[in-house]
């Protein structure tokens, strides 16, 4: 036991060195996968912190089978970083939709943008499974809403 306390001193003791070697701003991407079960369909969101984070975003969105025009207005967006916007990328096949959100400004700006985005994914889920009920929809809205929350929580401005 006491190696082990040992141990986590020094993981500790190196943490903190590497910490003070970030910039203060320092921000890495935030994502977020989850299932939207009884529709059969997988989200993923995917908050992009800084620039810094583009080629891990592209290395995502490859192994997500992403077109290469995807990957380019991926790289093109975030290197020019944009702010206050994002894109939701729907593949009908593979039952997924990928929303990819750039930096945001404040936070009444990614508020609006969360809530826009998910419209997008509520539209594209129902549309996909034939559904044109209002009270669905509403019920669709009301489930993805807490992962909305999560990741606007876990992300930073």
């Amino acid at each position: 036991m006491k190696d082990m306390s040992v141990c986590q001193v020094e993981l500790q003791r190196h943490w903190n060195r590497f910490i003070k070697t970030l910039p203060l701003n320092f921000k890495i991407m935030k994502q977020l996968k989850f299932d939207v079960p009884i529709f059969d369909i997988e989200v993923i969101l995917i908050q992009v912190e800084s620039i810094d984070d583009k080629d891990s975003v592209l290395e995502l969105m490859k192994g997500y089978n992403a077109s290469k025009d995807i990957l380019k207005e991926l790289n093109d967006t975030i290197s020019d970083e944009d702010c206050d916007g994002a894109s939701t990328f729907w593949n009908s096949k593979m039952h997924r939709a990928i929303t990819v959100f750039y930096e945001m400004e404040d936070q009444e700006r990614k508020d609006i943008c969360y809530a826009h985005e998910k419209r997008h994914i509520e539209d594209r889920i129902l549309e996909f499974c034939g559904v044109n009920d209002r009270e669905t929809a509403g019920y669709l809205a009301g489930w993805l809403m807490p992962y909305f929350n999560k990741l606007n929580k876990e992300s930073k401005l």
